[in-house]
Parts: C-alpha cells; structure tokens; sequence
C-alpha cells in the first residue's frame, strides 16, 4: 500500500507550497516590531540589514557568476521601485506602534484585492466584476477597523496603515512584473538600499543590546526567509495570490502578539476583521472556481 503523498506535482503547487511556508514564517514579524524599543529609524535599519544581507547571499548562491550581470539587470530595471520600496517599512513601524497590530494587520488584508487593482495597469490583468464588488465591501471592513483607532486622534497611524498595504501589494506586481531577474536579488537590494539610506540616521550608541538582537534575527529568520519563500512562489502564481498566502500572519499574527505583550483586539477591530477575512475568503473560493472552470474550458475546446 503506497503512503498518500502530499508533496506538490507541478511549479503552480510548489508556488503555493513556498508561499505558504513563506506566511508562517513571517508571522512573528509583528511581535518583533512591538518588542524593539529604540527609534524608528534605527529599527527600519536593523531589519533591513539583517534581511538584505540574508538574501543577497541567497542570490549569490542562485546565480553563482551570473550575480553581477543580474545586478546591473536589476538596478537598471528596478531601481526607481527600491527608492518606493523604502517608505513602506518606516510606514509599518510607525503604524504598529501607534494603532494595534490586529487593526494593522486587519487593513493589511485590503492588499490582495489591491495587487489586483495595481495588476491592471502594471502587468495589464483583467479586473472583473467579482473584484470591483469584494473591493467595495473590503473598504467597509477598512472604515469599521480604522473608526475604532480614532482616526481623528490618530490620521497619521491611518494613513501609513493603508500605504503599507498598497506598499505590498505593489511589491507582490513587481516580482511578478520583473520574473526574469532573480526575486531574492530585487527584494534584497530594496532591503539593502534602506539599509544604506536609513544608516546616518540611526542611533547605534543608545540602541540596546536586546533591540540589536531582536531587529536583526527578526531581518535575517523572519522576514529574511518569509520574503526568500514569497518571492519563489511569486514568480509562478499571480500577485493577488502570493499575498492571500501572507494573509496566514493577519490570522495567527494578532494571537503571536497577545500570547507576547497581552495585547487584546478591541470590538471593532474584530467586527471589522471579520468582514475584511471573510470578504478574502468568498473572493479566494470564487477565484479558485474560475480558474477551474477555465481549465476545463480549455481541455474541452482542445
């Protein structure tokens, strides 16, 4: 009797494998962030630091002697998207540490719908009416999420909150917008660039030694190997769907910071989560079904 084998037979299945596995692996990333205590600036370089590095020296280890030649590719094709790039973890930091992490993590869910959005001019992919619809009830779940923080109190946290979900969905289109140059090597020197900007600006001398190590293995395991995973699995599967997979630390992320600092969900931020996940879920299921159907299609029409 053979053992049932759950090891993916196709490129499309390994993607989801790698994203998924990616997901997990990321889901720490907001406790980290909560726990650091120093500056902003100086958090924003750590990370990138450590994570840079990481996957820079995966890049390395892909392309061998070809690593330069895809370096030149990558700062010529996408070096305008590195300087885009460095906004949005200033944004993410700033935004955990004035609103909730389940309300950030609650926005942060928009991001698959919005990838598709951006999809439509970057990579020229078809917006349907499935996703016009899920996008409008999505943004009620956004402003039942962001009344509860107290947006008047609090616009800035907002503002950064949302921009940290378009940040990722725009990332997730590149990589797949640019799958002839290495993802480890593009989200590497995005990282390193920040790394680089952010370096006279951070304030190493009152940096505790905890921070430096809670910043740099939160830059080299955490979000290092998430972003290693993520970007093999975006080059075989559609922007929208690499960042369902990170929808994984919207989930488990909250529970990681409330077994961590205690920190609970107000009301609202459940109210509107709920919607926001449930929005992902019926649009993920009919996205599923369509391609389905679309592969039958064509196997009947052959």
């Amino acid at each position: 009797m053979k053992m049932f084998n759950i090891w993916p037979k196709t490129a499309h299945g390994w993607a989801l494998f790698y994203g998924f596995l990616g997901a997990f692996i990321g889901t720490p990333d907001a406790l980290m962030l909560i726990l650091g205590k120093s500056d902003v600036v100086t958090m924003v370089n750590l990370r990138a630091m450590g994570a840079g590095l990481m996957l820079l020296l995966a890049a390395r280890w892909e392309l061998g002697h070809d690593f330069m030649n895809q370096s030149k590719m990558a700062i010529k094709q996408m070096g305008y998207y590195c300087v885009l790039y460095a906004l949005g973890p200033f944004a993410l930091i700033y935004s955990y540490k004035h609103i909730s992490a389940a309300s950030v993590l609650a926005i942060g869910a928009s991001s698959p719908l919005l990838a598709s959005f951006f999809a439509v001019f970057i990579i020229k992919q078809k917006l349907n009416r499935l996703n016009v619809w899920a996008m409008g009830i999505m943004f009620i779940g956004i402003f039942i999420v962001a009344f509860n923080e107290n947006p008047l109190e609090k616009p800035l946290a907002i503002l950064t909150t949302i921009f940290v979900a378009m940040h990722f969905a725009l990332l997730f289109v590149m990589v797949k917008k640019y799958q002839h140059i290495n993802p480890c090597l593009f989200l590497g020197l995005c990282f390193i660039f920040l790394a680089i900007v952010t370096m006279p600006f951070a304030d190493y001398k009152n940096t505790p030694t905890s921070d430096w190590w809670i910043m740099l293995t939160n830059g080299v395991v955490v979000v290092g190997l998430c972003f290693y995973f993520m970007g093999k699995a975006g080059k075989h599967i559609r922007p929208e769907e690499s960042i369902m997979l990170l929808m994984i630390e919207n989930i488990v992320g909250p529970l990681i910071v409330f077994w961590g600092v205690g920190q609970v969900p107000s009301i609202g931020t459940i109210y509107g989560g709920i919607i926001i996940l449930a929005v992902m879920s019926f649009w993920t299921i009919a996205k599923v079904k369509n391609r389905h159907k679309h592969i039958e299609n064509n196997i009947i029409n052959n």
